[in-house]
């Protein structure tokens, strides 16, 4: 969720609308990455162009494509690490924030925690409907989280994160395997670089497309969320949703204000033009008649 400070209670509150701070956040840990790649990409490819002029080994030992790897993956990988933490600690900060003002709230719903009434089915249900129709999006709410459930709201939370966790051991042993197997002795160290790579990427591939799924499923039916913590969750939104339907009442009355004030005004011009098209037409009129009087006039006039 999002903070704002509100200023007729001076404290910090959740913002209605959770993607304006979520926005913010992946920004700013987009923009840290973004420099910390450029910083790392600067000593690699120094370093791989210094190997490639002088040392024959590495220009033998490597082809065209792991020399772009090499220029490539170094740069990416603190990419990625280096947002995900500056995310993650913002996220933290934020955190901090919202229990600090919510401490007389969590009281509460501790004690809700202990009510037994709170984890019926007719309950889990009429919070589950509720939640969607606030928030707009759905959530699995359990009456007791297991910790299956926190794993799996965490496989979602973070997909690069668990990808880099997993895919990393698994490449390394794939380097080991093809460089200690006997019946690979034949193969050069170049070939056992390119199997690595590709067994690797196909490795990679291959759990992305899983941890993406989980992703996408939790998009779908929501992650999963305990009674007490909807039920805080839709209180706070309540408030929110009140002080945001004043705001909104305050701002369509002055724009209809507004809005009646110019109509107005367009009404009294367009009177004033129709006026003086009537004066102006009565004026031509009244010309023209004095024309042809004359007209006749002169005409019936003795020569």
């Amino acid at each position: 969720m999002s903070i704002e400070e509100n200023s007729n209670e001076g404290k910090f509150s959740r913002s209605l609308n959770p993607m304006s701070s979520s926005d913010g956040v992946v920004a700013a840990g987009m923009l840290s990455g973004v420099k910390a790649a450029a910083i790392t990409a600067i000593p690699t490819a120094g370093i791989s162009y210094y190997l490639h002029k002088t040392s024959a080994f590495f220009r033998k030992s490597t082809s065209v494509s792991s020399r772009t790897a090499l220029l490539v993956m170094p740069p990416l990988f603190v990419f990625a690490l280096r947002s995900e933490l500056e995310i993650i600690s913002l996220k933290r900060k934020e955190a901090r924030a919202i229990m600090f003002e919510n401490s007389a709230t969590d009281s509460e719903k501790n004690k809700k925690t202990h009510n037994p009434e709170a984890a019926t089915p007719e309950r889990v249900q009429e919070l589950t409907d509720e939640y969607l129709q606030n928030f707009g999006s759905p959530a699995r709410i359990k009456p007791q989280m297991q910790v299956y459930h926190h794993f799996s709201n965490i496989i979602a939370g973070h997909p690069f994160k668990i990808l880099g966790l997993v895919t990393v051991p698994t490449v390394a042993y794939i380097g080991f395997n093809q460089a200690t197997n006997q019946h690979k002795d034949a193969l050069k160290l170049s070939q056992k670089i390119m199997h690595t790579r590709v067994y690797g990427q196909f490795g990679t591939l291959l759990l992305l497309g899983v941890f993406m799924s989980w992703k996408i499923s939790h998009d779908t039916y929501g992650d999963f969320i305990s009674v007490e913590d909807a039920e805080w969750e839709l209180s706070e939104s309540a408030k929110q949703g009140r002080r945001f339907k004043e705001k909104i009442e305050r701002e369509w009355v002055k724009k209809n204000v507004k809005e009646n004030a110019i109509k107005q005004r367009l009404k009294m011009e367009a009177e004033e033009r129709v006026r003086k098209e009537k004066r102006d037409a009565m004026q031509v009129a009244l010309k023209s008649r004095e024309e042809a009087a004359s007209a006749t006039v002169t005409a019936t006039a003795p020569k």
